[in-house]
């Protein structure tokens, strides 16, 4: 977050800078320091370059916008979970403040076993990574065998 703000404050100031250049150049086009079609190529460059500034930047502050409410949803989350410090099971009060919905998939049974595919959605962040709800189960799985 902190590298897509840098980059996005150089740009922003890259941006300034063109705009003094352009300026300076109209001005030399003007007195005829530059000729008409020097001046043509080197507007043109700046503006293409200002293009995709714009461009860039205007993706950077979506991206920061993004990384922001996920890391305000992230410290929602973490404050809720905080009133349960020494949580012993899961009763319907707390999933109903920690989870949004879990959804389990049809159970698959063709290869011995009962499989089933589940995904939680939590408040205030969304769903977990795949690899987050193994670790979770591989735990919970050790926990019972202890």
């Amino acid at each position: 977050l902190a590298a897509k703000r840098r980059r996005l404050t150089q740009a922003q100031r890259r941006m300034e800078e063109l705009d003094r250049l352009f300026k300076r150049l109209y001005e030399d086009n003007i007195s005829g320091k530059i000729n008409d079609s020097r001046f043509e190529k080197l507007s043109g460059d700046y503006e293409k370059e200002q293009a995709e500034l714009t461009e860039k930047m205007q993706l950077w502050e979506q991206e920061i916008a993004k990384q922001e409410e996920e890391a305000d949803g992230i410290e929602q989350f973490i404050l809720r979970a905080k009133k349960y410090p020494d949580l012993k099971e899961l009763t319907p009060a707390v999933l109903h403040d920690l989870v949004n919905r879990v959804y389990v998939s049809a159970p698959d049974k063709s290869s011995g076993h009962r499989m089933q595919d589940v995904h939680i959605s939590l408040a205030c962040v969304g769903f977990l990574p795949e690899s987050i709800i193994a670790e979770m189960l591989n735990h919970a799985t050790k926990s019972r065998t202890a």
